[in-house]
């Protein structure tokens, strides 16, 4: 697994994509905006380490699940060696079609609306990169 970290406006999207366009990596877009913990600060002292250590591997697990449009419907959407083209083609089609009804409906309401990996029968993902804004 790959964990990504940045600061806004600092080329993580980019940088994140460039990892999602690989066949082989499946990845998750801002998934910790999605899922907060607000018990795990933002900064830690060096002495109080050890607290959390626990705390955050759990949060690292919990996000590793999430499935929701924002983290995995995130544009454009590249062809996978792990999806065959039918999946493919089914997970592009709700994409689109819930980014669609986004604009339409509250996004309120879509937000935990999970969307499908639509891996193949069998198939394992080798590689998952994970994006955190801070």
């Amino acid at each position: 697994m790959i964990m990504k970290f940045g600061s806004p406006r600092s080329g993580t999207i980019w940088l994140g994509k460039l990892f999602d366009s690989h066949p082989e990596v499946f990845y998750l877009h801002e998934h910790d905006s999605i899922l907060v913990d607000r018990k795990i600060p933002f900064q830690v002292n060096e002495d109080e380490l050890e607290n959390f250590t626990v705390p955050a591997s759990e949060y690292i697990s919990w996000l590793q699940e999430i499935r929701n449009i924002k983290a995995t419907g995130s544009l454009p959407i590249f062809r996978k060696n792990y999806r065959n083209s039918l999946m493919h083609l089914f997970r592009y089609s709700y994409v689109y079609s819930s980014k669609i009804l986004q604009r339409g409906i509250s996004a309120e309401k879509l937000r935990n609306i999970d969307v499908s990996d639509f891996f193949g029968a069998g198939k394992k993902v080798d590689c998952q990169a994970m994006e955190f804004a801070i």
